[in-house]
């Protein structure tokens, strides 16, 4: 099998996996409500189950692909990038603690600029822009639209 092949069926699986996990947690262990009146596990479900569909089509696509690559010369596989995953779970850490003691913007630009370390292409500069369409985004989103009660900024000393 082909190396990339590869590398595509576990980021299918992986996402599939944690997906379904996602789901299943929110369905369990929090309250869904109904969609006139949704609970606070009623957005992760939803999401967990379209990562799941998304992961489980992408691993259909795959396989489809390795049915039709034909080629025995294939590449050999790019090894894991350890270092990038790493980064991005602490990014995930950074947002997770920093929501609640600075607030979204502060947390959305921890997590934007932690996770710009992961990559070799990436500039601080880029990844501050990145930041505050991010920020911009989620206001429209979250504060705007949908008029969720986040804390936007606060200052915890």
């Amino acid at each position: 099998m082909d190396g990339n092949l590869r590398r595509e069926f576990a980021a299918a699986g992986t996402l599939a996996i944690f997906g379904l996990l996602y789901g299943t947690y929110a369905a369990f262990f929090l309250p869904i409500g109904a969609f006139a009146a949704m609970g606070a596990g009623m957005f992760p479900l939803i999401v967990g189950f379209l990562v799941f569909i998304l992961g489980t089509a992408h691993g259909v696509v795959t396989y489809l692909a390795y049915r039709r690559a034909s080629a025995p010369e294939a590449k050999e596989a790019e090894p894991v990038q350890w270092h990038s995953l790493a980064v991005v779970v602490a990014s995930m850490a950074a947002f997770s603690a920093g929501i609640k003691v600075f607030g979204l913007m502060p947390a959305i630009v921890f997590l934007t600029i932690i996770a710009s370390f992961g990559s070799d292409k990436l500039t601080i500069r880029t990844a501050l822009f990145i930041a505050i369409g991010l920020v911009a985004l989620a206001w429209v989103i979250f504060v705007w639209a949908l008029a969720l009660p986040f804390t936007l900024f606060k200052w915890p000393l």
